[in-house]
């Protein structure tokens, strides 16, 4: 009478479920082989079809994924709030620096095109592509002309997109 040798079949669904390269039942029997586990590719196969593996490996993995895609969102999102802080606190103080300096040097001038590239720089130094046509504000008189007040009312307006815009194609 031969002798029964009783198989860790828990051990070898871990070893093909959780393995990280997705191998297949002949590649599950090699792999028993290197470890000492004398079993059939049949055997193996039949154990697999009944404890449905493959979809249990299918669903692990779905979920393994799903985790790792989380956590980098996250990372990426943290990482995005991050630069986002760097960005309004360099803008805040760069427009700080502008509005003093628009406030004590007469001869300093600021024109529309000049708050356009600002703009555009913030929006490149949080990650945003420029891939706007040109456009141009009406404002109601040259911003040399404005108050501090004006000014920032104009700040918001052109972030808030509630100007008058004249697009390029309209001839201006």
């Amino acid at each position: 009478m031969a002798k029964r040798i009783d198989i860790n079949w828990a051990n070898i669904e871990a070893m093909y479920i959780w393995s990280e390269k997705k191998m297949s039942i002949a590649d599950l029997v090699v792999s028993c082989k290197k470890q000492g586990i004398q079993v059939s590719q049949g055997s193996i196969g039949n154990r697999a079809s009944e404890g449905k593996w493959v979809e249990k490996r299918n669903a692990y993995w779905l979920k393994i994924n799903k985790n790792v895609a989380k956590r980098i969102t996250s990372q990426i999102t943290q990482r995005r709030l991050n630069n986002i802080k760097i960005v309004n606190a360099a803008v805040k103080l760069g427009a700080n620096n502008l509005l003093n300096k628009l406030k004590n040097d007469k001869n300093f001038t600021l024109s529309a095109g000049d708050l356009d590239k600002l703009m555009r720089l913030e929006e490149f130094l949080l990650g945003y592509s420029d891939s706007r046509s040109e456009k141009r504000i009406i404002l109601d008189k040259p911003l040399t002309e404005m108050t501090d007040k004006e000014l920032l009312e104009a700040k918001d307006k052109i972030l808030d997109a509630t100007f008058e815009i004249i697009g390029e194609d309209d001839g201006s």
